[in-house]
């Protein structure tokens, strides 16, 4: 069963589009607009500023695609650099299961849009960090020597 283009019931219409991303596809948004063109009424023609319009909002929303993927790029990197900055410290935090987890960082693990931190072998969620101390050491536990 075909499908009737009501701007001209003899001309098929524009096969709908597929995909998560179609109505952002440039290719997608020229053929709609070059079948409106080619199927308009020629007595009574449509608004070319209306066009101008289409096209204008359709370059904004790309432009506000590919604004929206470099954010969150951004947002990774930034999350990956501050987990990176945890290594060697000590962490209060919880597993994916609910385990408390207290510890020194010793790793970082970046999967998919979450970051991991390595904590006595256990993986804790970025998001799931309760508290952050200096790792102690030595040398800051030891006494300060007297002069004489």
């Amino acid at each position: 069963m075909s499908s009737i283009n009501p701007l001209n019931p003899a001309a098929p219409a524009p096969a709908a589009a597929t995909g998560s991303n179609s109505l952002t596809d440039p290719n997608t948004f020229l053929k709609l607009l070059v079948a409106e063109l080619k199927y308009q009424n020629p007595l009574n023609p449509a608004d070319p500023n209306q066009y101008l319009a289409q096209t204008a909002q359709f370059s904004m929303v790309q432009k506000i695609n590919d604004l929206d993927t470099q954010m969150t790029a951004m947002n990774k990197a930034s999350q990956e650099a501050a987990a990176a900055a945890l290594i060697g410290r000590h962490i209060t935090g919880s597993t994916a299961s609910g385990d408390t987890v207290q510890g020194t960082v010793t790793g970082v693990q970046a999967t998919g849009s979450d970051v991991q931190l390595l904590v006595g072998g256990q993986d804790v969620p970025m998001t799931a960090v309760t508290s952050i101390a200096a790792a102690t050491t030595a040398a800051a536990t030891t006494a300060p020597a007297t002069q004489s």
